[in-house]
């Protein structure tokens, strides 16, 4: 059933069908699929806790659904753009196969995305949650776990080797998909307390850290003036993206102008030592906690 429709949404709602406008409650049996136009997003809920979001330029065909005792599962494919996918184990649904020319991707609960470009052949898969796994028409499949990312360059080719996600593709899954399961943040920042919580599971934390506060946007510019953070976990630095500034900061007193900067990593149970470093002339040292999952 289709929901949330954004701009130019298009459905065929089973094989043989003409495309239409699509409408919302409209529902999308084997052998139809949907098209987004620019600018245009769509949910599509395959059954109860299964659902599949498709971003703007997406063209997929749904192939089979089979929600019986014998094989929970659903077949799709992705003719261009990308698609993310939530799958929940608790409500029974094995696994979800997203098929492209170049190859296949299958989810078993929970969160993975999608993304396939027809001109290059280039298959890209994250996985955020659960076990993926991806397989191209060559080589070996690789397995994904949590946090992680893989793809197939192009049609005929293997997968490459698996790759940390990062920071602009959590955005992605906070932006185009809210059933995106909570993150646990760590606010990095000066003071007797210098992290934000020195406990939180096992799985994805993202680390936060922020300077400032200046009275004008003009002086926290020049003050930081191109700088960057260092952070790193029990002595190995960790992926640090672009800052974002100047921008206002209300945490403290007083508020004012900053820039702040954002990093993710997969934890596993254990004790570890965060160092940042950034501006300030004092480095910064917590000892985070990571209880089991």
């Amino acid at each position: 059933m289709l929901s949330d429709l954004h701009n130019d949404v298009r459905a065929c709602p089973e094989a043989a069908l003409a495309w239409e406008p699509a409408a919302e409650g409209q529902c999308i049996y084997a052998g139809g699929g949907v098209r987004t136009g620019q600018a245009a997003r769509v949910r599509l809920d395959l059954s109860e806790g299964v659902i599949v979001r498709l971003a703007a330029d997406t063209l997929f065909t749904l192939q089979s659904v089979s929600p019986t005792e014998d094989d929970l599962a659903a077949r799709i494919t992705l003719t261009a753009g990308q698609v993310w996918l939530a799958v929940t184990e608790a409500l029974g649904f094995e696994r979800l196969e997203v098929e492209t020319p170049t190859g296949v991707a299958t989810v078993r609960g929970s969160f993975m995305s999608v993304a396939y470009t027809p001109e290059s052949g280039q298959m890209a898969v994250t996985c955020l949650e659960g076990a993926c796994e991806l397989a191209g028409t060559a080589g070996s499949p690789v397995a994904l776990t949590a946090g992680q990312q893989a793809e197939v360059p192009a049609a005929g080719q293997a997968p490459a080797p698996v790759q940390p996600m990062d920071s602009a593709q959590y955005a992605e899954w906070e932006q185009n998909c809210p059933e995106t399961p909570a993150v646990p943040h760590i606010l990095l920042s000066p003071g007797a307390a210098q992290c934000g919580q020195t406990t939180v599971p096992a799985g994805v934390v993202e680390l936060n850290f922020g300077v400032g506060r200046w009275p004008t946007a003009e002086e926290a510019l020049a003050a930081v003036d191109g700088s960057r953070p260092t952070i790193s976990l029990d002595g190995q630095p960790l992926p640090v993206g672009d800052p974002t500034g100047p921008e206002w900061h209300t945490g403290g007193d007083p508020a004012g102008w900053g820039y702040s900067t954002r990093t993710r990593v997969t934890l596993e149970p254990g004790r570890y030592t965060l160092v940042s470093e950034w501006y300030w002339p004092d480095v910064f040292t917590c000892e985070l906690t990571v209880s089991g999952r």
